[in-house]
């Protein structure tokens, strides 16, 4: 290496003098020298100034030009000359900043990426004076990283598009890599399952296994195989076939585990399911009545089963692997025909034929096999059913016998019979009853399909036939009735009993038939008047029952005897009259009752009993009179009697006499509204004599304050009618203002209440400020609202167009109303709140108050706008306010509406049509 290639530190003192300095700095050069050149990267030492104090020029720096290494050369214009300054940013102005190490990694066109390590130099004073620089090509290492990232992002690639599931875990079975697949098997997504554990998912049953499995048994053999159940996240289980393998760190410990796993649940099913086939068939056959068996093509048999046991003796143990027994001797011929005809892939369904039993009896039997073949197609056995028809065969006889007595009973039979196919509704058979009352041949009816017998009307029709006698195959009867045909066109009623039955060997519909006609005529004129008189039942206006006169139970009621009683026709029944009449008036009812019936229920048949104290279901007293008589329509006799609610007539006594007084009172009401105003124009003098003076009276205290302070200091601490005067100067002009607020707020209350009173008949409708009229009345009522309420609220709508109105009357509205919502108030705690609005889509200015009062109750909404209809009678209400209110409303063309709910309160809500709109009369 060139000598100028390095430079010398700046000198340090040493202990042992200059001349032991002197002696030693040749060789430390020199030594420092030979580390520099020995260390085969980059490694400089550099000033604040950034210049190069030393450099070995090594690690591929050697491109740097001899000239450019001479004199202390800028590091930037040494190393990258082509970049014209020093870098942005620097790591060697951080070392300098901070006086701490830096490592960062660059990019040099010439050599490639390097990694450079800066560090500080320090003199004794711990100053930073130098930083070296420690610069490697890492160009290869940099390579093999982006290339072995390449690789695992390939493999992730793979394993993110497999549709088998793929997944990492460490050593305690925490996930740290889940493939994207998990969401379509298993319905999660790969950001929930990361650093759970994968046992959280397993069966319970499968756990206790699978995990000893993985966390004992994968890390010791390296790589295991199972099969369990793992939670899908809808929360059903699937079957998962999972291989793990151990994955080891740097040091080949093991550091988790890979698991690739296949949903099998598909074939686990399949395999569930052909378990569960080979068992149930197994079963069927060990259940079966019938005889099954297998044979080989060589006719030894394969499968014999409990119910062969039992048909022909031998035990299975007995058959097995050995020829055929059934067929020796001169059966033999038969069987070896039967089986090479089977062997050729032919079948028998129902063969009838002769068996032997292992005791030697013969029995005759039917059966019915099929091929067995193999995989290729080929015939490798049979099997067969064998069903023993011994006694089938002797009861066919026995049935052929007795064919001759049935058609002699049949035919002999008093009522009309069908014999009916139960699948297809043909007619099979009828007997000669049946001729005569359809007028038919026996040839000519069998030819008929049921319709042809029938009405056609609706229901008596084909399709509802055929379900009456598709009826009958679980053997049970059934009784309707049918509109039928007679060959003549005539219809006629019959009562059909509809069975099934065994009949010559056949399973079939029997259908008896009889004439009704006569009955039908007579139920029908029975229903008639029944009809009538339960028309007339109904209709009476009166509460009407019809009663068991022995026991006063009620059998009927009306609709009048509800809508008056509240109680349903079954509430009636089941409570009898006990929930119309207490005990001791049922009883004397019942007693008149009883001597009325006993004397013939008086002259006419009829019996009175005025007057009847009843009582509704909602404990209401309702005084009647009862009228009735004795009905006996059938074998039953009836008490009829109807109660008449006279309680309406002394209601309307009683009322007539009320509103006379509340009349009276109204009269009064006016009379002291008069007086009102006159008092108010009595009280209105005085009041004005007591504004002009507190006036001057303020002004003279202006003057006298003003002198008084300048006499203070002459007579310190002095009073003013009991105040001192430090007091009283503030007080005094309070006081003033007090009067003379006080005076005009009577005077306005008096102006008022003036208006108020004053008739307004003759003046003429006029444009009206609402939001005016409200101030106005809230005036009149300031009084009342501090009386009953601390919550008072008024919220009056800015630029409110005028309506066209009396202000007297609708002051009257207002007044009224928020009076009422004031006196529905229940403590000082609930409020009024006052406001109003305009609505484009009506035009109509709309005020509403609303209350936190106790509501109205439902049962008299409907009333609350009667003239004298009033709940504070107590309190002196005269029940005419809101009735004055409505009119008042309906004589602008405008609408007053209620809206309650028990317990929260009362809106009210007055719409009255702008200026322009109730000129012309439209609301």
């Amino acid at each position: 290496m060139a000598s100028d290639s390095f430079q010398s530190l700046p000198d340090t003192p040493e202990r042992g003098g200059e001349s032991q300095l002197d002696s030693s700095l040749p060789d430390t050069q020199q030594l420092l020298e030979r580390v520099f050149d020995a260390i085969p990267d980059l490694l400089s030492v550099v000033d604040r100034n950034l210049r190069i104090h030393m450099s070995n020029w090594h690690g591929g720096y050697d491109y740097v030009a001899e000239e450019r290494r001479r004199g202390k050369p800028f590091c930037y214009d040494a190393y990258y000359p082509e970049q014209g300054g020093k870098c942005r940013p620097c790591h060697l102005d951080e070392v300098f900043r901070t006086g701490r190490p830096v490592t960062v990694e660059k990019f040099n066109p010439r050599i490639g990426e390097v990694e450079i390590r800066a560090f500080p130099v320090v003199d004794d004073q711990q100053r930073v004076v130098l930083a070296a620089e420690y610069i490697r090509d890492i160009s290869s290492r940099k390579a093999a990283e982006r290339a072995l990232q390449e690789r695992e992002q390939q493999l992730r690639r793979i394993t993110d598009n497999m549709l088998d599931l793929v997944s990492e875990a460490d050593p305690d079975g925490i996930f740290r890599y889940i493939s994207p697949s998990h969401r379509a098997v298993l319905g999660f997504a790969p950001e929930e399952l990361l650093g759970t554990s994968l046992y959280e998912l397993f069966h319970p049953d499968d756990l206790a296994f699978m995990q000893p499995l993985f966390q004992k048994t994968l890390p010791w053999r390296k790589s295991v195989r199972a099969e369990f159940r793992y939670r899908h996240a809808a929360g059903h289980y699937l079957w998962l076939e999972t291989v793990g393998k151990v994955v080891h760190d740097a040091q080949g410990r093991v550091s988790g585990a890979v698991y690739a796993s296949r949903d099998i649940s598909e074939r686990r099913h399949a395999e569930e399911g052909r378990r569960q086939v080979n068992q149930t068939l197994t079963a069927t056959i060990e259940a079966s009545p019938l005889a099954i068996f297998v044979l080989d093509a060589d006719g030894c048999v394969k499968l014999w089963n409990v119910a062969a046991e039992r048909m022909f003796g031998w035990r299975a143990d007995e058959v097995l692997g050995r020829p055929y027994p059934l067929a020796p001797g001169a059966m033999e011929g038969e069987f070896r025909s039967h089986l090479a005809a089977m062997n050729r892939g032919e079948t028998f369904v129902g063969k009838q034929t002769r068996r032997r039993h292992k005791d030697g009896r013969i029995l005759e039997v039917s059966f019915f096999t099929a091929p067995l073949r193999s995989p290729g197609g080929t015939v490798a056995g049979t099997v067969g059913i064998i069903c023993d028809i011994t006694e089938v065969k002797r009861a066919e006889r026995a049935l052929r016998d007795s064919e001759a007595n049935y058609r002699a009973i049949f035919d002999a039979a008093n009522d009309a019979i069908f014999v009916l196919d139960i699948d297809t509704g043909a007619i099979l058979d009828v007997n000669s009853k049946l001729c005569q009352m359809y007028g038919y041949s026996r040839e000519e009816i069998l030819r008929l399909p049921i319709e042809a017998v029938s009405s056609g009307r609706l229901p008596f029709i084909q399709e509802n036939a055929l379900t009456w006698i598709h009826s009958a195959v679980d053997g049970a009867s059934r009784l309707f009735e049918w509109h039928a045909r007679k060959k003549c066109g005539e219809l006629f009623w019959v009562e059909v009993n509809m069975k099934g039955a065994m009949i010559g060997g056949h399973f079939r519909a029997l259908a008896v038939v009889r004439d009704i006609t006569e009955r039908k005529r007579a139920e029908a004129a029975l229903r008639e008047s029944e009809e009538r008189f339960h028309q007339v039942f109904e209709q009476n206006e009166d509460p009407a029952f019809l009663i068991l006169p022995g026991s006063m139970a009620i059998f009927d009621s009306n609709i009048a005897a509800s809508q008056l009683y509240g109680y349903s026709n079954q509430s009636f029944r089941e409570g009898g009259l006990a929930l119309i009449m207490d005990a001791d008036t049922l009883a004397d009812f019942a007693r008149q009752i009883f001597a009325e019936q006993s004397g013939g229920f008086g002259k006419g048949g009829w019996s009175h009993i005025v007057p009847i104290v009843t009582i509704d279901k909602q404990g209401r007293s309702i005084l009647a009179s009862f009228r009735g008589r004795m009905l006996q329509p059938h074998k039953q006799a009836y008490l009829y009697g109807t109660f008449r609610d006279v309680t309406e007539k002394l209601r309307i006594r009683k009322e007539r006499s009320e509103m006379q007084a509340k009349l009276f009172q109204a009269n009064k009401l006016a009379a002291i509204g008069n007086l009102a105003a006159g008092i108010a124009h009595e009280v209105n003098n005085p009041n004005n004599y007591i504004l002009a003076n507190a006036q001057l009276l303020d002004g003279i205290w202006a003057d006298v304050n003003r002198i008084v302070k300048d006499c203070e200091e002459d007579y310190r601490d002095f009073a003013l009618g009991g105040l001192p005067f430090n007091e009283a100067i503030d007080r005094v002009p309070q006081m003033l203002s007090g009067i003379s607020e006080g005076a005009r707020r009577i005077r306005n209350i008096v102006a008022s209440l003036k208006d108020f009173a004053r008739q307004d008949e003759a003046a003429q409708s006029r444009p009206l400020d609402v939001n005016r009229v409200i101030a106005e009345s809230l005036t009149i009522l300031a009084s009342n609202i501090r009386q009953h309420t601390d919550h008072f609220f008024c919220n009056l709508h800015e630029s409110l167009p005028r309506i066209a109105g009396h202000f007297q009357r609708i002051e009257q509205v207002v007044i009224n109303l928020v009076l009422n919502a004031l006196q529905a108030l229940p403590d000082r705690n609930s409020g009024v709140y006052v406001s109003t609005t305009f609505n484009p889509h009506s035009r109509m200015v709309e005020l509403t108050i609303r209350d936190q009062g106790c509501g109205i109750p439902l049962e008299i909404r409907s009333r609350i706008l009667e003239p004298f209809f009033s709940t504070r009678q107590q309190e002196g209400g005269t029940g005419l306010g809101l009735s004055i209110c409505y009119a008042i409303v309906e004589e602008h063309h405008g609408r007053l509406e209620f809206e309650s709910q028990l317990g929260q309160g009362t809106t009210v809500t007055v719409s009255l049509p702008i200026a322009e709109e109730a000129r012309k009369g439209n609301p």
